[in-house]
């Protein structure tokens, strides 16, 4: 009964913080935060092609470096910011065209750069400033994707709480599906709406990919009544690694990639979503945690 109490006080908590933070007036259609529980599973690679596939005619994106700690985007894209998101937060200044750098068409890059030493990007406060600054800038886009930091952190947590949509980047090795259960976790209490993704990510084999997802869901079905549905499935491509070593995307080095298709396929996915997602998920948890 304690338990189950404190679960409801966290639930409410978190929604009387996600009424504060609406109270900005954020005016652009879609957040997708993308996310992981362990590093190394390729998700900033996943962020920047999955904005690229999904940016047309109809589609402005704007990619977005939520990595305070370890950015990395600006290396992958071979870009030098002049004015990454440390800047406009140490200055406290919305932010402006001069933020960000065009990748091509309908796709724009807000880099970021280490912060500095007395900037404390793990606390709630500054994810809520951030989102404040960003807010002029982010009413031109279509959709925001969101690039995060590994792992849950306040930072991590005040963002997600905002976002439409989280996708949570896995491979196949088991320790990297115990980090996405243990991610999903410790966000769930806090989550009025949850409404997670899986992508799994370096797959060899038809099997595993699958594999994968099952095993997440039979543990979250199992200690949370909780599951998630995979959105798609990266195959293991070494045109990744070359291209990565050229510091160029794929779409400029092998459009004839395998992996380059698979992100197409979760982008159209992403544009046909299941309408019933949340509230399924959202009702499950419930049911156990109520």
């Amino acid at each position: 009964m304690i338990m189950k109490d404190q679960a409801t006080n966290l639930r409410i908590l978190a929604g009387e913080q996600q009424l504060r933070m609406s109270g900005f007036g954020r005016t652009w259609q879609k957040v997708i935060m993308v996310l992981s529980g362990k590093g190394g599973v390729g998700k900033s690679f996943f962020s920047l092609h999955l904005a690229r596939a999904l940016a047309g005619p109809d589609n402005r994106i704007l990619l977005v470096d939520g990595n305070m700690q370890s950015p990395n985007l600006h290396v992958l894209t071979n870009v030098d910011p002049a004015y990454p998101i440390s800047y406009w937060m140490d200055e406290a200044q919305p932010m402006d065209e001069r933020a960000v750098t065009p990748l091509c068409e309908n796709l724009d890059l807000l880099a970021n750069s280490a912060p500095a030493q007395n900037f404390r990007y793990n606390i709630s406060d500054s994810a809520n400033t951030f989102l404040e600054l960003l807010e002029p800038l982010a009413a031109d886009y279509s959709y925001i994707v969101l690039d995060s930091q590994t792992g849950l952190n306040q930072w991590n947590l005040s963002l997600l709480q905002q976002a439409d949509l989280g996708l949570l980047v896995s491979i196949t090795d088991p320790t990297s599906v115990i980090d996405s259960y243990t991610f999903i976790k410790a966000s769930l209490p806090y989550l009025i709406d949850p409404d997670f993704r899986l992508v799994v990510n370096q797959v060899i084999g038809d099997k595993s990919g699958p594999e994968t997802h099952q095993n997440l869901n039979l543990a979250l079905q199992h200690f949370l009544g909780f599951e998630i549905d995979l959105l798609g499935v990266i195959p293991f491509d070494m045109e990744v690694k070359r291209s990565g070593m050229e510091q160029k995307p794929l779409w400029e080095f092998s459009r004839q990639a395998e992996a380059w298709a698979a992100v197409k396929r979760i982008a159209t996915a992403i544009h046909s979503p299941k309408k019933e997602f949340k509230t399924r998920n959202h009702r499950a948890y419930q049911e156990v945690n109520v």
